[in-house]
């Protein structure tokens, strides 16, 4: 018989770069990265800047996913690349 799969706890995060790229040499306006949605449950999403300023030309931006849910310990991902993220950025 199997035993019975442990729940672990504790946090877990994984930081994304984003390459962000105007369509001319520079943003023509301030770019703010203010939520994400679809996340589960005691996860959280933030942003490093949370704004890229006007006339800034490419920029890279860190996305940092962090949960403190628990977790079986026979379903911890490797990565968060599977998980589908729905960012919305106000220009």
């Amino acid at each position: 018989m199997p035993r019975p799969l442990a729940n672990c706890s504790g946090r877990w995060e994984g930081n994304y770069t984003l390459d962000l790229n105007p369509a001319g040499n520079t943003f023509p306006n301030a770019v703010t990265f203010s939520a994400c949605t679809g996340l589960p449950g005691l996860t959280t999403c933030t942003f490093n800047p949370t704004q890229v300023s006007a006339g800034s030309p490419e920029t890279q931006v860190t996305l940092i996913i962090s949960t403190t849910a628990p977790v079986l310990a026979s379903a911890r991902p490797l990565g968060w690349t599977e998980a589908t993220l729905a960012c919305f950025v106000s220009v």
